[in-house]
């Protein structure tokens, strides 16, 4: 049953059983409806670039200041990246006021920030229109609200207890996560993958079948899921078999305006999919010094 649920759907659906034990302790995780919420905002942009795959960390809080770790590293447009959060914010009405900051990981600088408050629709953003390039990024969210939550939840058919022990602690906190999960799923539904048109059920790469439109690899009864970016580099490759793919190219069909600083991720994503292909040892991927890649098939 599980197996068919979006992957959102179950993401939020497992924080919530592995919350549902645990006391809700104010000075630790703060109201567990913010730390959910906030927990969602991850997810939800992790989904907005196209990543459904990789993991938010644990939320670390700090008064009425929540940091989002993420598993994995992810570039942005900080127009968009603001969308998400604002759409979660008010789907889930964490807060009416609050400030966002994208802090550099390690290194804790400040590369984005804006403030978004109700008064007057009020949204102090800088820096728009500038991507930002893939990196390692965490998000500090500050709720300048904080202090009346109660406020904010008005409307919300959901009361969460100090506790989430016993019976019906596991039930409201289950129904809980059930709420914000469909709350989330509706939001970001049409958002979660890049959306590819594929009339045909795949292609055959040696001994591997290839559905870019599913974003999977399969090779006897077993599959591989690709990103979208894999899939976009495995589908030109294909296209040029046992041919040479120069390096502009490949950052120009894939990346496209964001070919600037994305050389090494070129690298990265074809090291990424040489693994995925090694079931099969027919088919590899050689670089061509200096030049690009070639994708070869031997028959």
């Amino acid at each position: 049953m599980f197996g068919r649920l979006p992957r959102p759907f179950l993401c939020f659906f497992g924080a919530l059983l592995l919350l549902a034990p645990v006391r809700a302790q104010r000075s630790e995780v703060g109201p567990p409806h913010l730390h959910v919420g906030v927990r969602m905002i991850g997810h939800a942009v992790l989904l907005s670039v196209g990543d459904t795959t990789s993991l938010v960390l644990p939320v670390e809080r700090d008064a009425d200041t929540y940091l989002v770790s993420f598993g994995t590293e992810f570039g942005f447009v900080p127009e968009k990246l603001a969308a998400t959060v604002d759409s979660v914010m008010k789907a889930t009405r964490l807060s009416a006021n609050y400030v966002v900051e994208v802090e550099r990981c390690g290194t804790r600088d400040v590369v984005h920030s804006y403030e978004h408050r109700a008064v007057d629709t009020l949204a102090i953003m800088p820096c728009l229109s500038r991507a930002l390039p893939r990196a390692c990024y965490a998000l500090r969210i500050t709720l300048l609200d904080a202090a009346a939550p109660e406020k904010q939840l008005a409307g919300m058919p959901v009361t969460v207890p100090t506790t989430f022990q016993g019976p019906k602690g596991w039930i409201l906190a289950v129904g809980l996560g059930l709420l914000l999960t469909l709350l989330a799923f509706a939001v970001f539904r049409k958002k979660a993958v890049p959306v590819y048109t594929d009339n045909g059920s795949g292609v055959p790469i040696g001994a591997f079948h290839f559905d870019k439109g599913k974003l999977e690899l399969s090779i006897q009864d077993r599959k591989v899921e690709l990103s979208g970016k894999e899939a976009d580099l495995l589908d030109l490759l294909h296209a040029r078999a046992n041919e040479t793919v120069a390096r502009e190219v490949m950052l120009k069909e894939v990346w496209g305006n964001e070919s600037d600083y994305v050389g090494r991720t070129l690298d990265v994503f074809i090291s990424k999919l040489r693994k995925k292909l090694e079931a099969d040892p027919k088919v590899r991927i050689a670089n061509i010094r200096g030049v690009g890649y070639r994708l070869i098939l031997d028959n």
